[in-house]
């Protein structure tokens, strides 16, 4: 204003500089007024205590390695993998599914909320499968070549088929179970910042506090497999006997993981109004961002055994006992090609970062909301996922939510 005066001669322009400063004054102070009973009416129109309630279904990503035995891997045309290997039926359930709470108390007339929630959630998942095949292999018939051998003991001629079927099973079992389960706490206070920043109604909160966060998993393989048989002659008074050489595999496995953890938050959370008013009925659109540091310590216990062995399996001749008395037999006998098994049991302290976010849209009502949303957590390298090494993992869970909410006071 002095340097309006300093270069202005005429006092009049400054007078009327001073005129147009009040006429504006004037245009906007009912404005401001009007603002201000707005935010009134929106401070009046909001409760104090919100109970909200709902589930939600998600997808857990970050169950962990699979165990995977070498016979597992083994490619057979045909054989008995056609349903899935060892290895690929190691799946945990599609998605896990759990509750969700949260009591909010923002104080009458006040822009503090102080928020308590809860998010538990669990998934199981098992598998049985079985699958085999036939495999067949013709050989000579040794009772057939007895009979062309020794033809005064069969004065009708032969009586069997010159050739014979040899027939195998190849097979494969598995069983695998799997289970997880997860839950997350927190206790936020903050502040609602944009009271009014994107329309009125809307809220803008900041928040900071402390998050707790568990999460543990168990998971049990066995599976049996005979893969493959090899058919071949073994000769026996002279004549080729069909015998068969296999080998059989089995393995047990078990795996057990857990983060606990504890660690500094942040949020942001957002609502902003679409359509209609609290009173009649109003659509909303949320979303939201949090962060954590998790202080904690993660664990694995691991434990595998394999076996193989190498099978000839028994033959009984038929022979009749007039020709040989005792009745020819291959034995049955086994050799294992390996045996071992290991245990491990980790334990380290680790530093997890968190992150999520969400984004959904709301009806409310008076004092009901009903809300509905997709969110994504993210726990980077919560989970020690190795076998017999320490491999970290991140865990990730996504899907949508569903919640009611009740607000009470106000």
């Amino acid at each position: 204003m002095s340097e309006l005066i300093e270069h202005t001669s005429n006092g009049r322009e400054f007078r009327w500089a001073l005129l147009a400063t009040v006429s504006a004054l004037a245009l906007v102070a009912p404005g401001m007024a009007g603002a201000g009973h707005a935010s009134a009416e929106e401070s009046a129109d909001r409760s104090t205590v919100w109970i909200e309630l709902g589930g939600q279904l998600e997808r857990v990503d970050g169950d962990g390695d699979r165990f995977s035995p070498p016979f597992a891997k083994l490619t057979l045309s045909p054989g008995p993998y056609e349903d899935g290997s060892p290895i690929d039926l190691q799946k945990a359930a599609r998605f896990s599914y759990g509750a969700e709470g949260s009591l909010t108390f923002q104080p009458e007339g006040s822009n503090w909320v102080f928020t308590g929630a809860v998010r538990y959630g669990r998934s199981n998942n098992k598998r049985d499968v079985h699958h085999q095949t036939q495999v067949t292999a013709k050989f000579p018939n040794p009772v057939y070549v007895i009979q062309q051998r020794y033809p005064s003991y069969y004065p009708n001629g032969p009586t069997v088929p010159k050739t014979s079927a040899k027939y195998s099973q190849n097979f494969a079992q598995t069983t695998y179970k799997h289970s997880e389960s997860h839950f997350v706490l927190d206790f936020q206070a903050g502040k609602d910042v944009g009271l009014g920043m994107f329309g009125r109604g809307s809220t803008s909160v900041l928040s900071a506090g402390v998050r707790v966060a568990q999460m543990s998993s168990h998971s049990d393989v066995q599976a049996r497999v005979k893969p493959s048989v090899d058919f071949y002659n073994v000769m026996f008074i002279g004549q080729p006997i069909p015998v068969s050489k296999f080998n059989t595999y089995y393995v047990n496995g078990s795996a057990d993981r857990s983060f606990n953890g504890v660690g500094p938050s942040l949020s942001w959370k957002a609502s902003v109004p679409l359509l209609g008013n609290a009173t009649d009925g109003q659509f909303s659109v949320d979303w939201g961002l949090n962060g954590a540091l998790l202080f904690g310590r993660q664990k694995a216990r691991v434990s595998h055994h394999t076996t193989a062995r190498q099978f000839k399996a028994k033959y009984k001749t038929h022979i009749p006992t007039s020709v040989y008395t005792n009745r020819g037999y291959v034995s049955t006998n086994y050799t294992t090609l390996y045996k071992h098994g290991m245990s491990h049991d980790r334990s380290r302290g680790v530093t997890v970062p968190n992150v999520g976010i969400s984004g959904g849209i709301s009806y409310r009502l008076d004092s009901a909301k009903l809300s509905l949303g997709y969110r994504a957590e993210f726990f980077f390298g919560a989970v020690d996922a190795g076998i017999d090494q320490r491999r970290t993992e991140n865990l990730i869970f996504q899907g949508p939510y569903a919640t009611i909410s009740i607000g009470l006071g106000g």
